[in-house]
């Protein structure tokens, strides 16, 4: 799972906010029954909404989220991201469809406590960080064996 993470580098004290559907496999298997195998704390939102978003990751102080790339782009270009005191965040990971390299850099400002990842091409597994903007490619990994570096 994306525990594996967490064991390597010996952190148990997560704290995700989750903002993906329970009925789609990352949501619930990754993130929400992942996370709580290793006794993170998991945050639920019924709906989306971004203030309440935001307020939430001020207010628990999330160290890790996953989302989808128009989540990015809010964060990256939303006036209200500057309102809220987000340095809690570890890690802003999303997937589903690619990001270009400016998305990733803008949001990666606004959010300079974490590292932005994105996730591509399932069949072969490849992740970008917005740190070290090359292909990095996983053959022998699954999705949840990804291993954030």
């Amino acid at each position: 799972m994306v525990t594996m993470d967490q064991e390597t580098a010996g952190e148990l004290d997560y704290v995700f906010l989750c903002v993906l559907p329970l009925f789609h496999v990352f949501g619930l298997a990754v993130i929400t029954c992942g996370q709580l195998q290793k006794g993170s704390c998991i945050i639920l939102m019924a709906k989306f909404d971004l203030e309440m978003f935001l307020r939430a990751i001020e207010k628990h102080r999330v160290t890790h989220i996953w989302v989808v790339p128009p989540l990015i782009l809010a964060l990256a270009k939303h006036g209200l991201v500057k309102k809220f005191d987000l340095s809690s965040l570890k890690l802003v990971g999303s997937g589903a469809a690619p990001l270009g390299k400016e998305l990733m850099e803008e949001c990666a400002k606004n959010v300079p406590s974490a590292t932005v990842i994105q996730v591509v091409q399932f069949e072969h597994l490849y992740y970008e960080s917005c740190n070290d903007y090359k292909l990095k490619r996983f053959d022998e990994f699954c999705i949840f064996f990804i291993c954030f570096v």
